[in-house]
């Protein structure tokens, strides 16, 4: 059901499950995350928190409530149920513990970040250095998350070693094919970089192939390539991920009416997936159409709850040109945890509405999210983005 893009019905079976078979922690988990879709935080936590100190899902389940207290603001909790899954290591030098699975990478992930946004990050050194050395153990989906937290938190030797052990795997999955090409990237020509994707691409299980090859044709020669590669392979019927792929294809291409039409018949066709909603409303926007986009939001409330359309709404506002209460809704939702823009926009919104107080603490927060050691915050100055937030 979940790849059929039916969530209510993967939910009532979930439901079923946990009710008749409550020890299958599992469940537990895919069920908090259902809900979590909807914007239902509440339950979610509440689900999360049944599941036992004992279970193997434990450290999965702390990790993830512990990022829902972090987006609700709620951060001195968040931070102590991090702590509690990644034992004395995140407390005691040297005390030897580390991630064991992908429930105590997540927990020990978020620690880390959140120690280099507050410049001490070398109380993590212990931390880091078990797992450097528990690293080739570790599976590629682990080995990606780490090389993505080191360039995060900008610390080089995770990013070396995790990159190191992937292109050594005789076969790679597509997150870290896609990894290793986007490195690639930032150094090799575009020659040099069609042969390694042409290397790689012998080492990419058959499943993912086509949207590696896309992947590589929208990186060597752009979006419109890569919709001719993508349309010239075959597909199932109902695989909901490669209408996804085709809407953002044609977008990218600039081609937003075409994309309105295919998208509007993929979301009567699987109502919530909430990426198929997102691409058909960002299609109305760039055709120009926020009364359409009006009547889209109205038939997202049957769904889901108002709190989660909110950041539809603000979109359409800002497209109207209402910007006082598109920034109302901002700052509501800001109170109650809940993101609606990214950073940069919003700064750019509340500039525009005179609330420069606002901009500032957003310019701040978005300094933080990089960290202190981050590169993106040392050159927030020269960068294109940072010199114009800093001219607003």
């Amino acid at each position: 059901e979940n790849r059929r893009g039916n969530f209510s019905q993967q939910m009532f079976l979930l439901e079923r499950l946990v009710a008749d078979a409550p020890k299958v922690w599992k469940a537990w988990l895919d069920l908090a995350a259902l809900h979590l879709k909807r914007g239902n935080r509440d339950h979610a936590l509440w689900l999360l928190r049944k599941v036992p100190s004992d279970a193997p899902e434990y450290a999965r389940a702390v990790a993830r409530m512990a990022g829902i207290l972090g987006e609700m603001g709620e951060y001195s909790d968040a931070v102590a149920a991090r702590r509690e899954v990644i034992g004395k290591a995140a407390e005691e030098p040297g005390s030897g513990a580390v991630a064991q699975d992908e429930g105590h990478l997540e927990a020990c992930s978020c620690y880390l970040e959140i120690l280099s946004k507050r410049a001490r990050l070398s109380e993590g050194e212990a931390l880091i250095d078990d797992l450097l050395v528990r690293m080739e153990a570790l599976s590629q989906r682990m080995l990606v998350t780490l090389n993505r937290l080191g360039t995060r938190i900008g610390e080089d030797r995770l990013v070396t070693k995790s990159f190191g052990l992937l292109v050594e795997k005789p076969m790679l999955d597509l997150p870290s094919a896609e990894l290793v090409l986007a490195l690639a990237q930032d150094t090799l020509s575009t020659d040099e970089l069609t042969s390694v994707a042409a290397s790689l691409r012998r080492r990419v299980k058959a499943g993912d192939l086509l949207r590696f090859d896309v992947l590589v044709a929208q990186m060597c020669f752009g979006p419109a390539q890569a919709l001719k590669v993508a349309r010239a392979s075959p597909g199932e019927p109902d695989d909901f991920q490669r209408v996804v792929l085709f809407g953002e294809l044609l977008l990218g291409c600039g081609r937003p009416m075409r994309a309105m039409r295919y998208l509007r018949f993929a979301v009567r066709r699987w109502p919530e997936v909430t990426k198929l909603f997102d691409l058909l409303f960002e299609a109305h926007l760039q055709c120009g159409q926020p009364d359409h986009c009006r009547a889209l939001i109205s038939a997202r409330e049957a769904t889901f709850p108002t709190q989660s359309v909110d950041r539809y709404l603000v979109r359409a506002l800002i497209a109207e040109g209402d910007l006082s209460s598109a920034a109302r809704i901002c700052t509501r939702r800001e109170a109650e945890g809940l993101t609606t823009l990214g950073l940069a926009q919003l700064l750019r919104l509340y500039l525009a509405v005179d609330d420069v107080a606002a901009a500032e603490r957003c310019a701040d927060r978005l300094k933080e999210r990089w960290g202190p050691s981050s590169k993106r915050t040392r050159h927030f100055r020269v960068s294109h983005l940072g010199q114009l937030l800093d001219e607003a």
